[in-house]
């Protein structure tokens, strides 16, 4: 379908304007726009350096967990040592409350580990 006559798409300010005032129009276009550029590149800057901060962050963060596993795991395999050791020595007074030598002892639990 054909657009009526008189149609107000077109941009008038421009071309009834003389070459100089259009080039000083085109001129403060192009700096308003390296402005909003310069602006954009600060604010992405900006963020980059947040963004890094914050991975640093992380980083450290995964270390300290690493080294609080690790040390939990240690803590959890001395309590276990510990317990073994414990049924161990009630063993051993069981059997020497039963008159068992300590060779005999020896002996056995030997066999059992």
């Amino acid at each position: 379908m054909p657009r009526p006559k008189g149609s107000k798409n077109r941009h008038t300010s421009l071309k009834n304007a003389s070459t100089p005032q259009r080039l000083d129009d085109c001129a403060a276009q192009i700096e308003k726009n390296q402005k909003k550029i310069e602006a954009a590149q600060e604010e992405i800057d900006q963020v980059a350096a947040t963004l890094k901060e914050k991975r640093s962050g992380l980083q450290k963060m995964k270390r300290e967990q690493t080294r609080l596993f690790k040390q939990q795991e240690k803590l959890r395999d001395e309590a276990a040592e510990e317990q073994r050791e414990q049924e161990a020595q009630k063993i051993a007074k069981a059997f020497m409350a039963s008159g068992k030598s300590a060779d005999e002892i020896l002996a056995i639990l030997g066999e059992k580990e």
